[in-house]
Formats: structure tokens, C-alpha cells, sequence
């Protein structure tokens, strides 16, 4: 699919189900397409009025985006209604890079003013992020069974068994003229 955007693409990370991309935007918008139409799902305000998101981080489970602005903020969405749960100020220059621990537990960004911040992450986002990725995970699991078992399916053949006759001269016999 070919998407043409009126604004300046700065970053683009792909979902935990691997069905969206989520677009940091120029226009201070963070944009979600579906990988497979390309069509724009959802669009939500990813900033402050003052600045251009300019990085986007997705959590593991696919629950929360993380957004970076030139107004060196970070903001925490929720990945799927769009919700701002968090805003968060401290960098003195641009935000260069956001990720999510691999525990979930903090987020952390890195700057051009050379500091790196750990923000904790407030537990009931931990605890959403971790039921999230086990049932992922365990949907996996059930697809990878079936999978599994699909592979496993034996076909089963049945001959007619030779009696002491059918051994003898008989013409067109199939079975004689299997076994010559």
C-alpha cells in the first residue's frame, strides 16, 4: 500500500499483534494505519500544542505508546483509545530515543542534553502491560497446538488382505498385479 501524509513522518514502530504501525507526526499527531489496508485507524493528539512528536515507543504487549516532542516532553498514551495517561517534563534539550524495560515496570529516554531518565511506571500499567502479554501469549500457544496437531494427522490405509486363492493364476486379479 502506498499512504500519502500531508505532515512529516519522524518515526514508526510496529504493534505487538504486528497489525498496526503508529506514526510520530510533524503535525504533533501520532497516527495509527493498519498494516494490512493501510488505511488510518486512529489518529490522536500525540503532544503539547507547542512542539512536533518527533519519537514513538509501543510497549511489548501493545497496550501503551510512548511519545517524545521537540518541546522535550514525553507523553504515555493509551496505544488503543488514545487517552493521555501521563505527561512528563524534565529533559533541557530534544528527546533523541524512548523505550519501555523489557519488565515493563519504566520507560526510559535519553536526550541531546547527554542525561538519561528512568521513569517508573505506575503499577496498574505494569500489571496491564504483563495480563496483556500472557494472553498474547497464551493465544499463541493455542494456534501453535492446532498447528502442532494439523502436522500430526496421520491418514490411514486399508488393503484387502490375500487369501490362499488369490494366489493363484487369476487374470485382471489387482491385487495379483499389485504384488508381481
Amino acid at each position: 500500500h502506498h499512504v500519502v501524509a500531508k505532515s512529516t513522518l519522524y518515526d514508526m514502530k510496529i504493534d505487538a499483534t504486528k497489525k498496526y504501525a503508529a506514526l510520530a507526526c510533524q503535525d504533533r499527531n501520532l497516527r495509527i494505519y493498519n498494516i494490512t489496508t493501510g488505511k488510518l485507524q486512529r489518529s490522536y493528539k500525540g503532544g503539547t500544542d507547542e512542539g512536533t512528536l518527533v519519537k514513538v515507543a509501543l510497549d511489548c504487549s501493545g497496550i501503551y505508546a510512548a511519545t517524545s516532542c521537540s518541546d522535550k516532553t514525553l507523553s504515555l498514551f493509551d496505544f488503543y483509545s488514545g487517552e493521555c495517561l501521563a505527561r512528563m517534563h524534565g529533559h533541557s534539550e530534544l528527546i533523541t530515543d524512548i523505550k519501555f524495560s523489557a519488565d515493563m515496570t519504566r520507560l526510559i529516554s535519553v536526550s541531546a542534553d547527554s542525561c538519561i531518565f528512568v521513569w517508573k511506571l505506575a503499577p496498574s500499567l505494569t500489571n496491564a502491560m504483563k495480563e496483556r502479554l500472557a494472553e498474547i501469549e497464551q493465544h499463541n500457544a493455542v494456534l501453535q497446538a492446532a498447528a502442532s496437531a494439523h502436522l500430526r494427522r496421520r491418514e490411514t490405509y486399508t488393503a484387502r488382505r490375500l487369501s490362499r486363492d488369490d494366489e493363484g493364476e487369476g487374470e485382471g486379479d489387482p491385487t495379483k498385479e499389485a504384488w508381481n
